[in-house]
């Protein structure tokens, strides 16, 4: 899945790494922290803001071949898709402050690329959502083919490793 591929290239913001993926893998119970709680709790307002600004989008979940997604939304066509991200602090984060600079995380990169791999839209934006005011930051983010080689290197590495046990 998408929100797992930045643990196994190495570029978690949360220090998760390719043993966290196995563990999830093989069941083991990950952990729900409020951060968390909030990012999923503000997803349709984020959305909703999201629409009053470009368009209507809809969850969704792709799977292509062995690689799967769910989307925080896409649109009526599949040509344009969003990932949301809500940062605990808001305007105070440094997902945030990046946004405003234009930057991305390598984090929100390797997410969305492996996103654009799977469901082939042509542009996804980085919907950066600040729940105490209501505003947010907007990236755009084109399919990289390059970087999806990577995607599918780091998977098929993983995979063999999957029956190790902790």
């Amino acid at each position: 899945m998408a929100s797992e591929t930045p643990d196994l290239l190495g570029m978690s913001l949360y220090k998760k790494t390719a043993k966290h993926v196995r563990d999830a893998k093989q069941g083991v119970q990950l952990f729900n922290n409020p951060a968390m709680r909030k990012g999923t709790e503000q997803e349709p307002y984020a959305r909703a803001a999201y629409e009053k600004a470009h368009e209507k989008m809809r969850p969704a979940f792709f799977v292509s071949g062995d690689y799967g997604c769910s989307l925080d939304g896409i649109n009526e066509d599949g040509s344009t898709i969003i990932e949301i991200k809500t940062p605990f602090k808001g305007r105070n984060s440094d997902r945030w402050r990046m946004a405003a600079d234009g930057r991305i995380t390598d984090h929100d990169y390797a997410q969305i690329q492996h996103q654009l791999m799977v469901c082939k839209a042509d542009v996804a934006h980085l919907w950066v959502w600040d729940a105490h005011s209501g505003q947010a930051e907007a990236l755009e983010v084109r399919p990289d083919e390059d970087f999806w080689a990577r995607i599918r290197d780091a998977w098929d590495a993983f995979w063999p490793t999957l029956g190790k046990r902790r």
